[in-house]
């Protein structure tokens, strides 16, 4: 009880404390809304932008791939001949990049496969400081619970881009990851609905409402 209760409250300082650098940016992903699914000849297609939650090595040249988007929640699929040859494209999966994503899934398979995944926004810049590449794959790893597949996660997604432009513009790392934290859980609904704004101008910082993205 008082630890989650200690957790909540450093949630909220830290949400107190968090200037949204990337406020601008993440309002234009996706820029314009996007369709359903569509279905050709029982074949459902995909075409979204995204943010990379996950890439794994699978076989020899492919990749297994996560991918938060707006419309389709999280989409798992595989991206074929992307690893080694003479133009590897496994650069562009780095976790938290955003991307735009061409995909299509058969009725009855369980991974969807990548017609191509091209980057929007990298989030190399990262990997030159472990305490940044560890938020980032923090704030992935979060999303990654709280982002089920197939459910659509327009704000989640707006948030993480957020993210990757704060800590890219150089916001504290641990107050990018618990703010993260603080937003899933309030949208996953286990934090009760209210105005935090006092809460977070008593913490001394400026009012933030995640609701203006």
């Amino acid at each position: 009880g008082s630890r989650m209760a200690t957790a909540t409250r450093n949630s909220a300082t830290a949400a107190a404390r968090f200037r949204w650098a990337g406020r601008d940016t993440a309002r234009s992903y996706p820029a314009v809304p996007l369709p359903a699914p569509g279905y050709d000849g029982g074949v459902a297609t995909f075409e979204a932008d995204g943010l990379i939650l996950d890439a794994r090595s699978y076989r020899d040249r492919h990749q297994i791939v996560a991918v938060l988007t707006g419309e389709f929640g999280q989409l798992r699929g595989v991206w074929r001949n992307v690893r080694g040859g003479r133009a590897p494209q496994g650069a562009t999966t780095q976790v938290l990049s955003v991307v735009r994503v061409s995909a299509y899934r058969g009725a009855a398979a369980d991974l969807a496969t990548f017609r191509s995944i091209d980057l929007v926004r990298s989030s190399f810049p990262l990997a030159s400081s472990l305490e940044r590449s560890s938020a980032g794959a923090a704030v992935a790893e979060t999303l990654t619970i709280f982002c089920p597949q197939e459910e659509p996660a327009p704000r989640r997604l707006r948030l993480g881009v957020a993210a990757l432009e704060a800590l890219l513009s150089g916001v504290d790392p641990g107050v990018v990851v618990s703010y993260v934290q603080f937003w899933c859980l309030r949208l996953g609904g286990f934090l009760p609905d209210g105005d935090d704004s006092q809460a977070w101008e008593a913490a001394g910082g400026r009012p933030v409402s995640y609701t203006h993205l």
